[in-house]
């Protein structure tokens, strides 16, 4: 198994900064001349008596950029940079916004009955349970991780959903036995599980991205996690080792130092979109996409 190291984290973190930073530097910019060209000759022009509208408009552009105005050119400069900011911020939120309520419609579109007919994919794992072995008839606590693994590979993809209770034949086993060995033997309980091992595996801040549903197929409970996809790599931290997994095709698999590194920085810094037709698994090479695990 090969480990992703801080330093290649470090790489991607750097590098999307970056991005986000000039972007922002680029809306601030424009601001800036919009204020001294825009903000500051209409001002001006209202505040001056005597002066009519569009003559007034062409004095004040004349007069604005006097020595002697600089001070107060340099003052609409400076709002129109920060209205420009307050703008690029916004628009960064209203895309994100966009793009999950998008992903999150198409998500709850798909019932669970169609998804479990359709098999596994890039996009769904099934899992027959989290916590019970059924080979061993006992509780296998490793199970755990391997729901953590399937979960961080989606964010790290395009999203999709993990259905726990359902094998991966199709067949629908229910979450009885896992219920039993929780101390809430109920639904509660179960999301509250499986919101506290992404949290320690994957980290708090993933929580928001998870989203626990239940669902009553012939006549058994199945719990379906669905799985935004990430804005920045997620990684689950092995006793300090961080490791970097993707879902590809119907299984996740981790990514070398190499791999994951080329893939955070044309995934998440280059901000690819998450259209129709060109999916985050788009920026790694075939080779890497249908390597086995």
């Amino acid at each position: 198994m090969h480990r992703v190291q801080p330093s290649n984290v470090m790489t991607w973190s750097s590098a999307r900064a970056t991005l986000q930073k000039q972007g922002l530097a680029i809306h601030a910019l424009l601001g800036a001349v919009a204020g001294i060209l825009l903000l500051h000759p209409i001002t001006k022009s209202i505040y001056s008596p005597g002066l009519q509208l569009p003559a007034s408009v062409l004095e004040a552009f004349r007069t604005a950029f006097d020595p002697r105005m600089l001070p107060m050119t340099a003052a609409f400069a400076i709002v129109g940079g920060a209205l420009g900011l307050g703008f690029g911020l916004y628009h960064r939120l209203l895309a994100r916004h966009t793009r999950v309520v998008g992903f999150l419609e198409a998500e709850l579109a798909r019932s669970v009955a169609s998804i479990v007919a359709t098999g596994e994919s890039e996009h769904v794992e099934f899992k027959q349970s989290a916590r019970w072995d059924f080979d061993r008839e006992s509780v296998n606590r490793d199970l755990a991780h391997g729901v953590a693994l399937t979960i961080a590979g989606l964010l790290n993809h395009a999203g999709g959903s993990l259905l726990l209770g359902v094998d991966d034949n199709g067949k629908v086993r229910g979450l009885e036995q896992d219920y039993r060995t929780l101390h809430r033997h109920d639904r509660d309980g179960y999301e509250r599980f499986i919101m506290d091992l992404v949290r320690k595996w994957l980290g708090g801040e993933v929580c928001p991205l998870v989203h626990v549903t239940f669902h009553r197929v012939t006549e058994r409970d199945i719990c379906r996690v669905i799985v935004e996809p990430a804005p920045r790599p997620v990684y689950i931290d092995d006793h300090g080792t961080h490791r970097f997994v993707l879902r590809t095709g119907n299984s996740t698999r981790e990514l070398d130092a190499r791999e994951a590194t080329e893939y955070s920085l044309r995934r998440f810094a280059a901000g690819t979109p998450l259209s129709a037709g060109r999916m985050p698994g788009d920026s790694l090479s075939p080779a890497v996409l249908h390597q086995p695990s």
